[in-house]
């Protein structure tokens, strides 16, 4: 069997999970100096599969097969001495390898070296040296680099600015099948910015990204589909994609499926399903879920009723500016729940939540019979 057959078999035992076996096959060429071997090792090592994750390993690999002179193992090492994974910190060791990589022609690196040109990484920064390896890389037609440049025309660092040029490029990334590309160009559609205004074509690309996991297109797609806007309005539809943006983490995407929950918009109504969502999207610091779960508590609604947690969340929503908490916060003390009951106490954050326009708060201060002339509330 040739090195290539031996390093294919390795590669089809990772494709069907039998890591142990390519392990095996990857270690024996490895021993023999054959980088692709080497580097195999080193991402098997990286990834944790069929062998416990040593990023120091998966370093020593890197550094084996970059020896050897294979150009994706100097960009990965670079990579690690950048964030310091496995290797010391040195962003002058990462630029030093991946600008060898880089000069081989391999644009992967053009394109990180373009990018550690453009923020000033281990090198002195530079747009202008940055816009010249990401047009390196672009004549290799890799759509990261399309929208790199992009990028710097639609900002005018390192090149002329052009709209015409920024939009040219992401079209191209995008008509590659590249997700980042779809979702830049889905916004720009989306407000009519460089193009003509359309949410339809915005949602197409939305669309197209959210199928490659973009959290943020699957968000937009969902606001979309929620409001009627480029797509036929549907709370079933705009459920499907806050559920998929949310499993990615989206924060956003998190409250709005938690209020889907919770007042069972395009899903059956179900509060404690609605309480988990609040819960994952306030643990990023979502104020209106911080504010959401804190009610859901103050009121028993999913979750036992819990006076401390409600006061705890409501004031975390409030410190982040939240309006709707701070009325809430004032609620609790003219009912003193929780807390000793104090009128004053409850002016004072009524007083704080109205000064923002929110109508409960003036209301309350209405039903106390306080001055609110000061204050006008917000639709």
């Amino acid at each position: 069997m040739t090195a290539d057959e031996e390093l294919s078999k390795g590669c089809r035992f990772i494709e069907e999970g039998k890591f142990d076996e390519a392990r095996k096959i990857f270690l024996k060429m490895a021993r023999k100096s054959i980088p692709e071997a080497q580097f195999n090792l080193a991402l098997m090592y990286q990834d944790g599969k069929g062998v416990p994750r040593s990023m120091k390993k998966a370093a020593k690999w890197y550094t084996k097969a970059a020896d050897n002179g294979m150009d994706e193992a100097l960009l990965n090492l670079g990579c690690m001495y950048l964030l310091g994974n496995g290797v010391p910190t040195s962003e002058k060791k990462a630029f030093d390898l991946v600008q060898k990589a880089a000069d081989n022609g391999y644009g992967k690196a053009q394109i990180q070296l373009g990018v550690m040109y453009e923020f000033g990484s281990g090198t002195v920064q530079s747009y202008e040296k940055a816009f010249g390896w990401y047009n390196a890389a672009a004549q290799q037609d890799i759509p990261e680099a399309h929208v790199a440049l992009a990028r710097l025309y639609a900002s005018g660092n390192g090149v002329r600015k052009s709209e015409t040029k920024t939009i040219s490029l992401l079209e191209r990334a995008s008509s590659m099948g590249y997700g980042e590309a779809q979702e830049i160009l889905g916004t720009l559609y989306y407000y009519g910015e460089g193009v003509p205004r359309s949410p339809a074509k915005a949602a197409e690309l939305f669309r197209l990204a959210a199928e490659q996991n973009y959290p943020s297109a699957a968000f937009n797609l969902g606001i979309m589909y929620s409001e009627g806007d480029g797509v036929e309005q549907s709370d079933e539809q705009a459920f499907v994609w806050y559920t998929a943006a949310s499993n990615m983490g989206h924060s956003d995407a998190q409250f709005n499926l938690g209020v889907a929950y919770d007042f069972g918009i395009g899903c059956k109504k179900d509060l404690m399903e609605a309480a988990k969502w609040y819960s994952m999207s306030a643990s990023q610091g979502n104020s209106d879920a911080l504010c959401n779960l804190g009610d859901m508590y103050e009121n028993g609604r999913g979750v036992e009723k819990d006076f401390d947690k409600a006061m705890t969340l409501y004031k975390a929503s409030a410190d982040l500016g939240n309006d709707l908490a701070q009325c809430s916060i004032g609620d609790m003390y003219r009912k003193g729940e929780g807390v000793p009951q104090s009128d004053q106490e409850a002016e004072k954050w009524y007083r704080t939540s109205a000064e923002k326009g929110c109508k409960e708060a003036i209301n309350e201060l209405v039903k106390m019979g306080k001055d609110v002339s000061g204050y006008n509330a917000e639709d």
